[in-house]
């Protein structure tokens, strides 16, 4: 009872926030647990799940928010008009900024710009625009290197904790970190860190274990 209560808890705090990436990621969620539970009942209920987000999508907020990001994307000019010059940086939204960081990514492939933020073709161009995707901060910050280190090490995790925690849907916990590094740039803050490097912390961890165990087994061989 305790679990269903904190659920809906749960859930009422998630509605209640009209956050177009909460949703589409608990719809993920939902849909992860239906194909690992209910595969057939998925298969037969197809068209009312495929109506039930375009419902949702079509909701005025959703809507709105989709629009806006679709005409900002197109706007890109204009922002880089608008932010020239400008002592305080402005925050496109997130698909603009992915595209924003993309033109860093395409200039500097391999190892990216890192912390030479006068590198970036918005501050040459003398705008002053900060982006807010966290996957597009990566790919400009560390290239094709820290893409590559971000998508093994977080499928690993996402294995691994599907692994100790025994349910099923292995790169649930990848695409969920996926889905909000679009949107945000939490995924470089060291807590989120923590989940998506976790099985670097694990191998160091269960290798100290192992020598523990045999530094206790040679203690207790000499012992008797």
């Amino acid at each position: 009872m305790n679990r269903k209560i904190r659920l809906a808890v749960l859930l009422f705090a998630l509605l209640t926030t009209q956050s177009t990436t909460g949703y589409m990621l608990l719809m993920l969620i939902i849909l992860s647990y239906l194909i690992t539970k209910h595969l057939k009942k998925v298969l037969l209920f197809l068209p009312v799940l495929v109506f039930a987000v375009i419902f949702v999508a079509s909701l005025p907020f959703m809507k709105d928010k989709i629009v806006d990001l679709i005409t900002e994307t197109s706007e890109i000019d204009e922002l880089l008009y608008q932010s020239y010059g400008r002592d305080r940086n402005v925050t496109p939204q997130r698909f603009t900024s992915l595209l924003i960081t993309f033109e860093d990514f395409k200039n500097n492939p391999l190892l990216g710009i890192a912390a030479h933020y006068e590198e970036q073709w918005t501050y040459k161009a003398g705008s002053r625009i900060s982006a807010i995707t966290g996957i597009g901060n990566l790919m400009s910050q560390f290239g094709l290197t820290g893409l590559l280190f971000f998508l093994i090490y977080s499928i690993k995790s996402s294995v691994a904790f599907s692994r100790h925690f025994k349910y099923k849907g292995a790169i649930l916990l990848f695409l969920i970190m996926l889905g909000i590094s679009i949107s945000y740039s939490i995924m470089l803050m060291p807590l989120v860190m923590c989940f998506w490097m976790f099985t670097v912390f694990e191998g160091e961890t269960s290798k100290q274990a192992e020598g523990q165990i045999a530094v206790n087994e040679a203690i207790s061989s000499t012992s008797h």
